[in-house]
Formats: C-alpha cells, sequence, structure tokens
C-alpha cells in the first residue's frame, strides 16, 4: 500500500461505486444524497431526489464480473436482513451494482481529451423481492443510466404531481 493510501481495496471498491451512481445523477441534473454514516439503518446506501419524491437505492460495487460480456443475468448474494428492510419500504426501491474493472488502475483511463470509468451498473427493483429470495438477479441489458434515471421518475410521477 503507497503511503498515501488510507481505504482498503473492500472500501475503495465501495467508494468508487457510490460516486459512479453520484455521477450519473449529476448527468441527469438529479441530486443523490446518502445517509450520514452510521445511519445506513434501512439497508440503504442513498437516494434520488427528484421534484415530488426521493427513491432509495442500495449500492454495490464489484470487481469479480467480466466487462465484456454484454448479456445474461448475474445472481448477486443477499443477506436475509437486507432483503427484510427492503421489503418494508412503502415506495419502491432499487439495487445497483457497479461493475468495475479487475485492475485499479484500470479504473479510469486518462486521454488527453477525455477520462473514461472502466465500469458500468446494472439495477433491479428489490423492495418486491420474494419473501425467501436470497439474491437479486440483475440483467446485464438492464443498465443504470441518464435514462433510467428519467424512467424512473416517469413510472413513479403517475401516482404523484403533474402525472396524477
Amino acid at each position: 500500500m503507497l503511503d498515501h493510501q488510507t481505504l482498503n481495496l473492500s472500501a475503495a471498491v465501495g467508494r468508487y461505486a457510490v460516486a459512479y451512481v453520484r455521477k450519473v445523477c449529476s448527468q441527469a441534473h438529479i441530486g443523490f444524497t446518502e445517509p450520514p454514516s452510521g445511519e445506513d439503518v434501512l439497508a440503504i446506501d442513498g437516494w434520488l431526489s427528484y421534484h415530488s419524491f426521493d427513491v432509495r437505492v442500495q449500492i454495490k460495487g464489484s470487481t469479480h464480473y467480466s466487462l465484456q460480456k454484454g448479456h445474461g443475468l448475474i445472481s448477486f448474494g443477499i443477506e436475509e436482513k437486507w432483503r427484510q428492510k427492503w421489503r418494508r419500504n412503502g415506495q419502491p426501491t432499487y439495487f445497483i451494482l457497479v461493475l468495475m474493472e479487475k485492475e485499479v488502475d484500470q479504473w479510469f483511463q486518462y486521454d488527453p481529451c477525455a477520462t473514461l470509468a472502466g465500469a458500468y451498473a446494472l439495477w433491479a427493483r428489490i423492495d418486491n423481492l420474494d419473501p425467501d429470495a436470497t439474491s437479486v438477479a440483475l440483467d446485464r441489458a438492464q443498465r443504470f443510466t441518464v435514462q433510467t434515471v428519467g424512467a424512473w421518475h416517469d413510472d413513479l410521477n403517475k401516482g404523484y404531481g403533474e402525472g396524477a
């Protein structure tokens, strides 16, 4: 470990994943908020803030899965206590899995005219998981993007404000 580093690999993966989601939200012009340290009591890592409502999300990062595969399912194991908390949400809640390059030095490529992220994210709804679910199924074709942020708003806005 270099002298300047303060995060172990697991913590760095987690922070990268949250930062990735925050960047997508920024591009979509949507606020993203994290709970204060020690207050992640709902198995939620943050929420997207729309005009009429917030959307809760759980975020995980992983260097385990290949970024080269463009299709198929990933089964991400979950803890029972997480599932129980997600099922108690009174609103749609989403799981975001940020897939990252295995090698830390590939997390970003610094080109002269652009910085490229060696990552992409998948999502699945989790408040409606089966009561006995032990994993979240994520479709590699279901990417978390700026379009996702807009689609979630449109779907949820049907019961709020202008969409009601």
